[in-house]
């Protein structure tokens, strides 16, 4: 008797949990991605208005915004801090010391000094990580696979959102050489920078686009999708939701997982357990989305092993 009349007690207290974003709000990826976590949340026994209470901050876009959005955060008391992505875990960190963060998508977690190591965190911070530069080997593999002929290759990117980005660059330039194909590099750290480094892809004449989207470029994803639709250009992105805009391809972690990967940091965390105890998690599974409309949009056959291997073609 005492167990279950325990649980319930502690159901019932309102738990504060906050979640700080660099992106912006209103972007179609942020809007599932808060109503996925929320489910996830109720799932757990943890309900938004209930018997918990989430406290969102975003950016907007803007990086600056971040520091006073975590302070924010901490003068709340909330008893968790979900960060996604590298500025938002940095602001979280730099914020408070002892309020547990969970980060979401860290990108080089080790590197970049939020956690002694991915086996033993030893602070505050703990929380699932993006994949190693040599992913992006693996998107241009099946970028080439499916596009043969394209050797012309656009990156668009956030270098202020990849930490390392050295790293990930040289991952793809060597990549590249061996696929026989030439790389470009082309930034925009705002949403606004979008449109500018779209028209430069145009006048470089590339044939395939890769849109390696973080928070930021999330807004700018059907913009982007639209862009490569109108020019007949291949596409793949770091978005699963791309190839639901447009886009042609997505190669990259299973996203739902590593949600409920992170959420369940947050549920351990509200439960008493610490995050220097709780190991840093990289992906374990793997997605390739394609789409049929799109490729036929462009007046392309992808080739039927690549569509034997999707784990979700859209006709």
């Amino acid at each position: 008797l005492w167990l279950p009349l325990n649980l319930f007690a502690q159901r019932q207290k309102l738990r504060r949990i906050g979640v700080l974003a660099v992106g912006v709000s209103t972007a179609e990826q942020q809007q599932w991605a808060q109503l996925y976590f929320l489910k996830l949340l109720r799932d757990a026994g943890f309900e938004d208005g209930r018997n918990a209470v989430v406290e969102w901050r975003y950016a907007e876009g803007d990086v600056e915004r971040l520091p006073a959005l975590a302070d924010e955060l901490v003068r709340l008391n909330v008893e968790v801090i979900v960060a996604s992505f590298n500025q938002s875990i940095a602001a979280a960190k730099r914020a408070t010391r002892t309020i547990p963060v969970v980060m979401l998508n860290a990108i080089s977690p080790v590197e970049q000094g939020f956690v002694d190591s991915l086996g033993r965190p030893g602070g505050n911070i703990t929380g699932t990580a993006w994949s190693s530069p040599e992913t992006m080997g693996k998107i241009l593999e099946v970028l080439k696979e499916a596009a043969p002929r394209a050797t012309r290759v656009a990156i668009l990117g956030n270098p202020a959102g990849v930490p390392g980005e050295k790293s990930y660059m040289a991952a793809a330039l060597r990549a590249g050489s061996k696929l026989g194909m030439s790389i470009q590099f082309f930034e925009a750290t705002r949403p606004e920078e979008i449109g500018p480094a779209l028209e430069r892809v145009a006048a470089a004449k590339s044939q395939a686009l890769f849109a390696a989207v973080d928070t930021i470029l999330l807004a700018g994803l059907r913009d982007i999708a639209a862009f490569a639709l109108r020019r007949k250009m291949f596409s793949i992105s770091t978005a699963a939701t791309f190839v639901d805009v447009g886009g042609l391809l997505y190669y990259g972690p299973d996203l739902n997982e590593l949600a409920v990967r992170t959420v369940s940091y947050v549920t351990r965390i509200l439960g008493g357990a610490k995050p220097a105890d709780l190991p840093v998690e990289l992906p374990s599974k793997y997605q390739l989305i394609i789409s049929k409309k799109t490729a036929s949009a462009i007046g392309h056959k992808i080739p039927p092993t690549l569509l034997l291997r999707a784990d979700r073609v859209i006709e």
